[in-house]
């Protein structure tokens, strides 16, 4: 399965499916172990990655960090993060459906490779990159439901939960427990 997830990142790499492969400079195809415990699903890559391989600035990402290991997770061993499309969109705007598609194949590989327990979708961007449409985010956000046949949450990416931290600091932690008890309890 490791092999499986090297080849998946070369061929993103050279993808060129879409539009983003005429503007972009580096692809992120995400970062983490064969066999995690849970996939996060993240927007594109932003401006401000840290690098390659992850999908999101180093102070999201170390908010994050701080959601996994509240879930009982080690961020570098339980978790495998990557973006729903794995190149920069122009202005960080979101992506549009035929970037989404164009990545979607990766995204459906990666999640076989990994094989994980529980799947956590952070914006409309990962929303989308699931349940096939966008739209699906406000309706589903902080709702527990299964995608194939795991439990899935979808949340705010990190940045807009700092932003906005006395609206959604609570119902997002509240989400996790219950997430977290429900892949806990399933087969």
């Amino acid at each position: 399965a490791a092999a499986q997830l090297i080849h998946i990142a070369d061929e993103i790499k050279a993808c060129m499916k879409c539009n983003l492969n005429l503007i972009r400079k580096n692809t992120c195809p995400g970062r983490g172990r064969v066999e995690a415990t849970l996939m996060a699903v993240t927007p594109p890559p932003g401006q401000e990655a840290k690098e390659e391989s992850s999908p999101l600035p180093a102070y999201e990402d170390e908010y994050l960090a701080k959601w996994f290991i509240a879930l009982k997770l080690n961020p570098d061993k339980d978790v495998f993060i990557t973006p729903a499309v794995k190149c920069r969109t122009p202005g960080g705007r979101s992506p549009q459906a035929e970037e989404a598609e164009a990545c979607a194949g990766y995204l459906r590989r990666q999640f076989n490779a990994v094989a994980p327990k529980a799947i956590l979708a952070l914006g409309d961007a990962a929303c989308g990159a699931l349940t096939g449409n966008p739209r699906d985010f406000p309706s589903l956000v902080g709702k527990e439901w299964t995608w194939g046949n795991i439990p899935a949450l979808v949340l705010w990416p990190p940045a807009e939960v700092l932003a906005q931290p006395n609206r959604l600091r609570r119902p997002v932690w509240q989400a996790l427990q219950r997430f977290k008890a429900a892949w806990d309890a399933s087969p």
